[in-house]
């Protein structure tokens, strides 16, 4: 059963902003995953017989879902600001 006493304050103060975060990051994985999206919703190559890809097919096409895998890595690897999820994490 659970108790019924009042929960205990945090220790982390609050603030409108995220603590640790890198905005270059967030920033480059934002625009991969636009990259995904343009690559999967807009058209990759001319309708012409030859296949003639188009600007998104040659700007986006691989290079988006490679740069947010690195970034996905590069993120996870970051050392959290959390003292408890540095003893926990390796």
């Amino acid at each position: 059963m659970t108790s019924r006493a009042p929960a205990r304050p945090s220790r982390v103060p609050r603030t409108s902003q995220a603590v640790g975060r890198l905005r270059g990051i967030d920033a480059a994985r934002g625009l991969a995953l636009l990259g995904m999206m343009a690559t999967h919703l807009l058209p990759t190559f001319e309708a012409n017989a030859d296949l003639t890809p188009t600007w998104i097919g040659l700007t986006f096409s691989g290079r988006a879902a490679a740069l947010f895998a690195v970034l996905a890595g590069v993120a996870w690897r970051c050392p959290p600001e959390n003292r408890y999820l540095r003893k926990v994490l390796p």
